[in-house]
């Protein structure tokens, strides 16, 4: 009898801790996919934002090899 009750709570903590378990999985899951978006909205906005930077960097470096011409 004791043996029975003690199989049918072990089940129960068993039950419980296996749908604990997939709620915790399905948060963490449910977590990743917003932060791999985050993440791939910002790679996409410093992606568009490269061209500019290049091109910045680009006439800097024209400016200062024009200065260093120049002094020589």
């Amino acid at each position: 009898m004791a043996q029975d009750r003690d199989m049918e709570l072990i089940k129960e903590a068993l039950g419980k801790y296996l749908t604990r378990k997939e709620e915790l999985t399905s948060l963490l899951d449910s977590e990743a996919m917003k932060i791999e978006d985050q993440l791939s909205f910002q790679a996409m906005k410093i992606q568009d934002q490269l061209p500019f930077h290049t091109m910045k960097i680009q006439a800097q470096l024209s400016f200062d090899a024009m200065k260093i011409h120049d002094q020589l």
